[in-house]
């Protein structure tokens, strides 16, 4: 499972001039390198300054090459872990499967209840008037690990891929917020 951030900025037109965590019809997100890129994942940030940057709080194995794996049975170790942590959680003293792994151990606002991202961009120029719009969407089961399992078609599988195919797995939006700007 996972959740991300879907970040635009529109002007007085309707033209989109950013965008960070769209997603298709199939729920891949468009800039994740672990959607794109079997054995890559996608970075913690703290501040996304270009489209192919996205936030997304999830766990990512690694295999023993290092490599990012959907595999349970070759998963070592965790390269990624910023799951989003309960209000009042200390991540300092996670221990085990609950740990902060990766850079969001050492960013400092990612603590329990909360994590601030900050989003530099730059606008074309004469733009004065801008709409930022904001969600907060989950999916509980990733693209990669979802096109991973439909790589060899087992009866089960194949009822699976079925299922998804009449109920496509997209995310749900959790919490949204839009604001109009003026420069």
């Amino acid at each position: 499972r996972r959740a991300w951030i879907h970040f635009q900025v529109v002007d007085d037109s309707g033209k989109l001039l950013f965008e960070s965590g769209g997603y298709d019809d199939q729920g891949m997100i468009y800039d994740n390198d672990a959607d794109i890129t079997k054995g890559a994942f996608e970075p913690h940030y703290t501040i996304i300054n270009q489209p192919g940057q996205v936030q997304i709080y999830e766990s990512i194995m690694l295999d023993s090459n290092g490599q990012a794996t959907t595999n349970l049975l070759q998963g070592v170790t965790y390269g990624k872990d910023n799951r989003l942590l309960p209000l009042g959680t200390n991540k300092a003293i996670l221990q085990g499967d609950a740990m902060v792994v990766g850079e969001a151990f050492d960013d400092a606002d990612f603590i329990g209840g909360r994590d601030i991202v900050r989003y530099q961009i730059n606008l074309p120029a004469g733009t004065s008037n801008v709409t930022v719009k904001v969600e907060l969407l989950y999916q509980s089961v990733g693209y990669r690990f979802m096109d991973d399992l439909m790589s060899d078609l087992s009866t089960e599988q194949q009822t699976l891929a079925k299922l998804i195919e009449q109920h496509p797995n997209l995310p749900v939006v959790v919490t949204s917020k839009e604001m109009s700007i003026t420069r």
